[in-house]
């Protein structure tokens, strides 16, 4: 014979409310989320005397730190007006990986060298000269002058 307790919890059922919150916090989880790191960038690479220089190496780095435990990069050679476009950068991560790097990230308060964020950085090269601009990309565009 069962008593009233024991017959209580084998004629449970799980609370529909619940199970719908469960659902709608998984489904939110799983969504890709897209976040961008560095807009179109367009590169003008420029003599002292502001004639546009070709054929230079010219690499964009780029990363978004809350997200991503690497760094990407892209070399393109300026053509014959000294010009490079990078196209716009984006990172894309589903929502439980944005959540548990942002919980996370205070906690590396412990290292004073984590950073977090987007970043971006662009450096022009030819033989021995080399330029580094740090710090986003324009959507008007960013001249380098080799001076």
């Amino acid at each position: 014979m069962k008593t009233i307790c024991q017959q209580n919890r084998t004629n449970r059922r799980p609370d529909p409310i619940l199970i719908f919150i469960v659902l709608l916090l998984v489904a939110i989880g799983i969504q890709p989320y897209t976040s961008e790191v560095v807009p179109e960038t367009k590169v003008i690479i420029l003599s002292k005397d502001k004639e546009p220089i070709p054929n230079w190496k010219v690499t964009q780095v780029w990363s978004h730190l809350t997200v991503e435990t690497q760094d990407h990069s892209e070399s393109i050679r300026t053509n014959s007006n000294g010009v490079v476009v990078f196209p716009r950068r984006v990172v894309v991560a589903s929502g439980f990986w944005w959540i548990l790097q942002i919980v996370l990230n205070p906690l590396s308060i412990i290292n004073p060298h984590v950073s977090s964020g987007p970043y971006s950085y662009i450096f022009a090269e030819a033989g021995s000269t080399a330029i580094t601009y740090r710090g986003f990309g324009e959507s008007g565009g960013v001249i380098i002058r080799n001076y």
